[in-house]
Formats: structure tokens, sequence, C-alpha cells
């Protein structure tokens, strides 16, 4: 019952001493015999906690990508799922050491761009925005689905598909997003630079204005 949610959800930020925080919620099958045929009698599980979160960082203060060399698998009933099983981006996330490099694009076994080991991608050429097809592969956030439905309500093209990972080589501009970091501005991948763009600020300011740094 979401009220047993809500309730886990205070008692976990009652808990934890810093001021902003970044809650987790993960519901499980619960326990069940060694094996891997699921309980016919299962008893969900309800796990929450609750963590300091992430200093604000300006959406255009710089967000660097590098393609990783890991391809997600291909598996239709699990695309867009936020599943426990994240391994792959674990693997894909171990690849670099380099601090100014913020986070990595994956590619699918067809090597179309899928998402980011953190979040979700999109990108902008000419009028159009186009987002990676989550039907093979990935995770549709939900930060994703409020930008797609706020961009088509303004009029904008956007069109979600398969893209090769050439598609990123000559875009106007790029952004990322996510649940814990909002919207950030891509400014280089694989290391040609990018300038942050008038659509991830004008999708900043309003549905991520609340990710923003407080003006002094």
């Amino acid at each position: 019952p979401l009220a047993v949610v809500r309730d886990a959800m205070a008692a976990a930020v009652a808990d934890c001493d810093a001021v902003e925080q970044v809650v987790r919620v993960m519901v499980t099958r619960g326990n069940g015999p060694r094996g891997y045929r699921p309980p016919t009698d299962a008893k969900p599980a309800l796990y929450v906690s609750s963590g300091q979160a992430p200093a604000r960082r300006a959406w255009d203060a710089g967000y660097s990508l590098r393609t990783c060399d890991l391809r997600l698998g291909h598996q239709p009933r699990l695309a867009g799922i936020k599943h426990l099983n994240r391994l792959e981006n674990v693997l894909a996330r171990a690849e670099w050491d380099d601090p100014a490099i913020d986070d990595g694009v994956l590619l699918g076994q067809s090597g179309e761009v899928v998402e980011t080991v953190n979040g979700n991608i999109f990108w902008r050429d000419g009028d159009t925005v186009f987002t990676p097809a989550l039907n093979r592969a990935g995770v549709s956030g939900r930060q994703r689905a409020r930008i797609i439905d706020m961009l088509r309500r303004a009029g904008t093209d956007v069109v979600i598909g398969p893209f090769s990972a050439g598609s990123l080589s000559a875009v106007a501009e790029a952004w990322v997003c996510n649940s814990v970091i909002g919207l950030r501005a891509v400014t280089a991948i694989d290391g040609r630079s990018l300038l942050p763009g008038a659509t991830a600020h004008r999708l900043a300011t309003s549905l991520f204005a609340d990710w923003q740094p407080e003006q002094p």
C-alpha cells in the first residue's frame, strides 16, 4: 500500500542527518527457497534508505561523456524496468578512472545508443529532439518521461527510435537526466566539445529548477 511506502520514506528521512537527501525505495519479491523457481506464495519486501544528496551543480556546469566498450544485452522482457541487476552498469563504470569524465554512453548489441551509465540521454539536431527507444535494453526513467511530455506539449518534434553511435557525432546540443542529478547539459563526448543549448536551458529552468544551486 502507498501509505506503507510513505511511512517508510518518512522514517528513513528522519533517521538521516543530511539536510538534502536522496531516498532509495526498493521492492523485492521477498524470501524464497533456493533455486530459480519463484515461490507461489511470495511475500514482497520493501527496503527504504536515505543518504546525503550530492552537491547541487548547475545544469550547465559541465558534463563529459565517453563511449563505453561494454555493450548492453538485449532483453525485451526487462527493457525499460529499473530492476536490481545493474551489473552491466557496474562493469561499464569500471572502464574509466579519469575524474574529468562524468558518465559513459552505453550502446546495445547492434551499436545503437541506449542510455548512459547513470541516466537517460537526449540530443537535438535542428528543431528535432532525439532520444533512444528502450524496447530492447535500458531504463525508462521518470525524468525522461517528464521531458518527453513537456517537449511535446510545447510542440517540439520528439523522435524516439534506434540511433547509431554516429548520431552523436554532430549534434547541436545534448543532455543527460536522472532523478538524482536532474538535468545536465553535455559539454563533451569522446573529447569533442559541445556547448550547453537553449533546449536544455529551458528544461533545466522549468522541470529541474529544484536541482539548481541556490543563488546567494
